[in-house]
């Protein structure tokens, strides 16, 4: 069975197919090993649109959009239909204006949908740049003028010391000014120091799984 993509979610994708359209032979063959390289054996079980069925994918989700137009809330530059209910991390993160920090690269559970390789617990990491210090990561944040930092890993409670140490120096120089949540499967919380200040602590938690095993 081969994996359909509907044109309500991934409009923009419909968009970058007639754009690959232009793309140069060499590139074309450049992504298609990259996602070979990604995806193995499930490479052969997608299906990619061409340019007459982009076309198609546009004007169902054209027409599916004019629907809604006066009933939800866009968001993530007019991308995600509803976003009335977000939290304020995830409103930051639609607009790009958060940094993403891997804490770790190890993790207690095997979710077959994670992207992240496990195989050390590393040094922390964010767009190829590490940070072995907080210090310089805030110095990175001040930088850029994040607005959001999300803590992620593996898992960020595997080495909590850790990410208490870098989510306590980022809040500390800026408070409220940057928003600060942490990904966790939630497996260690009974495990963790049950009293911390909340000048030390995450604006939230945020669960990677549905619930717990």
């Amino acid at each position: 069975m081969k994996l359909i993509i509907h044109p309500a979610k991934f409009g923009n994708f419909a968009r970058l197919i007639l754009n690959r359209m232009k793309t140069p032979a060499w590139l074309k063959q450049y992504n298609i090993l990259k996602n070979q390289e990604e995806y193995g054996l499930k490479y052969n079980f997608l299906h990619f649109p061409d340019a007459q069925l982009a076309r198609e994918m546009l004007d169902e989700r054209d027409a599916i959009i004019r629907l809604l137009e006066n009933r939800v809330t866009w968001t993530h530059k007019s991308t995600k239909a509803d976003g009335s209910g977000l939290s304020e991390g995830c409103r930051i993160c639609g607009e790009g204006t958060w940094s993403c920090l891997f804490i770790n690269g190890i993790c207690n559970s095997r979710c077959f949908y994670c992207p992240s390789p496990q195989h050390e617990v590393g040094e922390p990491e964010t767009n190829s740049l590490i940070f072995p210090e907080p210090g310089t990561y805030v110095d990175y944040l001040k930088e850029f003028g994040f607005r959001g930092v999300s803590i992620s890993g593996g898992e960020p409670l595997l080495t909590f010391e850790k990410s208490l140490s870098f989510i306590q120096t980022v809040r500390k120089p800026l408070g409220d000014a940057v928003y600060i949540w942490l990904y966790t499967n939630g497996k260690l919380f009974q495990e963790c120091p049950a009293e911390k200040p909340n000048s030390c602590s995450p604006h939230r938690l945020g669960s990677t799984l549905q619930k717990r095993e």
